[in-house]
């Protein structure tokens, strides 16, 4: 799922997936897994059709959590304190949920690399302000010299 590379700051929790014969229910955040003080920003969804990269930016403040809740999604994270670390990469998909942790001053891209259309769900613990973004450019010269 994971290179060796992953950044120190970035977590990955496994999530159970609760099968029954009505469908599934899968428990993505709670608020013990917020950093204090918790308090409400936004969940939304996002959608990638196949060879389609999302994200291509890093946050000064925001924290987010993203989980695959269909289809399969690569991620790219790269660690921008003290210096850009090693891009390194996680493949994520609904069939093996997990939660994925990036605080700030982590650069991540999302690539739709194996499937007709992936979905995650995400929360970020800042509501989006068109005022004050908090989003920054970045790109990842890894990905285009691995052929990503």
């Amino acid at each position: 799922m994971a290179d060796a590379r992953l950044p120190p700051r970035v977590t990955v929790r496994p999530l159970r997936l609760l099968p029954d014969e009505r469908g599934s229910l899968l428990k993505v955040l709670m608020r013990q897994q917020l950093p204090e003080p918790a308090r409400f920003g936004e969940i939304y969804l996002t959608t990638a059709v196949r060879g389609a990269t999302r994200g291509l930016h890093y946050h000064e403040r925001s924290h987010e959590w993203f989980c695959v809740v269909a289809g399969s999604l690569r991620i790219w994270l790269q660690e921008l304190d003290p210096a850009p670390e090693a891009v390194c990469r996680l493949e994520l998909s609904a069939d093996e949920p997990c939660l994925v942790h990036v605080p700030p001053r982590i650069a991540h891209a999302f690539e739709n690399h194996a499937c007709d259309r992936a979905v995650m769900l995400a929360y970020a613990d800042r509501p989006y302000d068109p005022e004050d973004t908090d989003t920054f450019a970045h790109s990842f010269p890894v990905r285009e010299q691995e052929g990503a």
